[in-house]
């Protein structure tokens, strides 16, 4: 079952992400049918972390997910704007890299890492 829903969720970026993949010539799905199926895939746990966070904001969200998994690997780097530029994360089997970072999406079930998405800024 978790091979299964992490297939699902690399179909899911893969579909509503074209244009960050380069696919221009197809129409983009919206966030809202990504939100859908998220809600829909019995994940216990999804964190939304946005470029533009401040240490505070960040650190809350990372806390949260250590509370429930240690071994949870966040790190970030700002650039001299103070977003977030490059971020990666890793749970038990997957991780997810961005060198253009605008938004991450962690899940997980049964309190353990189930996987990542990951949007590049345009």
């Amino acid at each position: 079952m978790k091979h299964i829903t992490k297939i699902s969720i690399a179909a899911i970026i893969l579909i509503s992400y074209q244009n960050v993949l380069g696919q221009k010539d197809r129409i983009q799905n919206p966030d809202t049918n990504i939100y859908q199926t998220i809600a829909n895939s019995e994940l216990d746990l999804v964190i939304r972390i946005n470029n533009n966070m401040n240490d505070e904001e960040l650190k809350s969200r990372i806390d949260i997910l250590h509370l429930i998994d240690e071994d949870i690997v966040i790190d970030y780097s700002r650039d001299k704007s103070g977003k977030i530029k490059t971020l990666s994360s890793s749970g038990v089997g997957s991780s997810c890299l961005s060198e253009n970072f605008d938004f991450l999406i962690i899940s997980l079930k049964n309190n353990k890492w189930a996987g990542c998405m990951i949007s590049d800024n345009k």
